[in-house]
């Protein structure tokens, strides 16, 4: 069975970005297979689902990068989520928005096993309203990832987010929060 991994947030807060570098660090530091999906909603989500499941058994980890929301991810078959990242960006708007998420989630039939907190562009110090905020949500901060330029200089050339440097901060602050998602979810 494999190790589901599925990112969650607002449209637009970086799950996409995140998602590419969970699967750098699953790849290079792990050397194990992933199968990593887009969950677009434009992607036909019967055969995506089928063949998530059908495809699954042949790989240790499972990446999911959803859409804006979660309901979707509730109609797989499985319905197992190991690890539920809750991507935000450095913004109440998306905060908040994982805030309903997480109270979305008793409604779902989806067994979360774990959950944690990504803070995408997030400042050095985070403010103590966004803390505050953090609390009430009641889902743990498990990374912060810096603003790094070397993302957007990718971008603009179109190279894959793969082939950031091992330097990179984004590249060093996922590769932190993978070692401890992978510490909980194989604990």
């Amino acid at each position: 069975m494999s190790c589901v991994i599925a990112m969650a947030g607002k449209g637009g807060v970086g799950k996409t970005t995140v998602s590419a570098l969970v699967v750098r660090y699953l790849t290079k530091n792990l050397n194990d297979p992933v199968l990593a999906i887009d969950a677009d909603p434009n992607s036909n989500l019967g055969i995506l689902n089928r063949f998530a499941d059908e495809l699954e058994s042949n790989y240790k980890y499972l990446l999911v990068d959803n859409e804006a929301g979660m309901e979707h991810l509730s109609r797989r078959t499985s319905g197992k989520v190991d690890m539920l990242l809750m991507v935000t960006d450095y913004a109440l708007r998306g905060l908040r928005a994982v805030g309903r998420i997480n109270d979305m989630l008793a409604d779902l039939k989806l067994d979360v096993r774990q959950k944690g907190l990504v803070v995408n562009r997030a400042p050095e110090t985070l403010s103590q309203a966004f803390l505050d905020e953090v609390e009430q949500i009641g889902v743990p901060l498990l990374c912060t990832i810096p603003q790094d330029d070397n993302l957007l200089e990718f971008d603009m050339e179109r190279r894959s987010m793969l082939e950031l440097p091992d330097d990179s901060p984004a590249v060093l602050a996922v590769d932190s929060l993978m070692e401890k998602v992978i510490q909980k979810v194989v604990a």
